[in-house]
């Protein structure tokens, strides 16, 4: 399984556009809860350098695919995203 969310979808890399990405989504999702990128790893139990990964599409940086699944669908169910 292809960790990176450009690469998964197709998009080399270079090419994609972060602004139309899961972590795009995700942070427009805090934004309008009105919640910190902190405020989101404390609820989540993360260190607080995930969300800022995670909204910056880099997932290489989480670990094994379980995990980034996992805080993807985590993260939200917090802001009320769907993670599909």
């Amino acid at each position: 399984m292809v960790v990176d969310g450009a690469v998964a979808a197709g998009i080399e890399p270079a090419r994609a556009d972060t602004r139309s990405g899961i972590g795009a989504r995700l942070r427009a999702g805090r934004e309008r809860m009105g919640m910190t990128l902190l405020q989101v790893a404390e609820k989540l139990h993360l260190d607080a350098k995930v969300p800022e990964w995670i909204e910056a599409d880099q997932f290489a940086e989480l670990g094994a695919p379980v995990y980034v699944k996992g805080h993807l669908k985590r993260y939200a169910e917090l802001v009320g995203v769907d993670a599909q």
